[in-house]
């Protein structure tokens, strides 16, 4: 599957996917930083009969859902990374 990008306030951010024993896999991450997480319902969790449009809509729903409320990255991370940006500017 192809990675999800998305800005929010200044950061860009990745959903990444994998598939491992079959199943798919899907994490959070800062975009060009190892700044990651891995993302819920673990595989076992999703009903067999998605598809795998259905999975990956659900990942990035709940990978925006986290950012945009600010429930990951943390303050003080987000903050840092919002501020790269500028810094690289001067």
């Amino acid at each position: 599957m192809l990675l999800h990008a998305f800005v929010h306030e200044s950061v860009a951010y990745e959903v990444r996917f994998a598939r491992l024993d079959g199943e798919w896999f899907a994490s959070l991450c800062v975009a060009d930083s190892d700044h990651r997480r891995p993302l819920c319902p673990w595989p076992d969790e999703l009903p067999a009969d998605l598809s795998p449009l259905a999975i990956r809509s659900g990942y990035i729903g709940v990978a925006e859902w986290l950012v945009k409320t600010g429930r990951w990255p943390d303050a003080e991370s987000r903050s840092l990374y919002a501020a790269q940006p500028m810094a690289d500017a001067a």
